[in-house]
């Protein structure tokens, strides 16, 4: 684990420590490690250390950051509670809700909402999605399409089907289905 000690050795001497091994993150990081800068080395390093447990830590490094934009739902969101407290005060913005295998929702109709309860659309271009109910009954349960979702209804979406007609199978969030208006989807 790389502790403050090792960064500000870094940025006060302009080298980056031989631990960084991967090729692409060393030439990255020699593009902004070009020449020795004890000054900031130093005020990186006493904002850290004046931190209780790092807590804020992004608004004490970036004092002009206004929120802190990523995707945070899906299976980011064990990471919200860590990003929130480094991110202290700052408002944690995620208007995308994207799987591995593609974005699902590319429209957060809550902006204002903590990620945890925010509510995306659907966007019915971006593929093809069947739904799987999520039910106490035991069997097999056979796959809805996007305009057969019921409200209120819990869901797995299993099938996304891309603009390659490859369908990918994916056991991604359990969706709470919200509302369904102007064939849009909102969950």
């Amino acid at each position: 684990m790389f502790g403050i000690q090792e960064i500000d050795t870094d940025i006060k001497h302009g080298v980056l420590t031989s631990r960084i091994t991967v090729p692409s993150v060393r030439t990255a990081m020699s593009k902004l490690l070009t020449a020795p800068n004890p000054e900031l080395a130093e005020t990186i390093r006493n904002k850290c250390l004046s931190l209780s447990n790092w807590y804020g830590l992004i608004p004490a490094l970036f004092p002009n950051a206004k929120h802190v934009y990523g995707i945070m739902t899906g299976s980011m969101e064990p990471y919200v509670k860590k990003l929130r407290h480094y991110a202290g005060d700052l408002p944690l913005v995620s208007h995308d809700y994207g799987i591995s295998e593609g974005w699902i929702a590319a429209a957060k109709v809550t902006p204002r909402l903590s990620p945890e309860e925010a509510m995306f659309a659907v966007i019915p271009n971006l593929g093809y999605f069947e739904f799987l109910p999520v039910s106490e009954r035991e069997g097999e349960q056979e796959p809805v399409g996007l305009i057969e979702v019921k409200i209120g209804q819990d869901s797995w979406c299993p099938t996304l089907a891309r603009d390659c007609s490859q369908f990918l199978w994916s056991e991604i969030d359990s969706l709470l289905i919200k509302l369904f208006e102007s064939a849009m989807l909102f969950y």
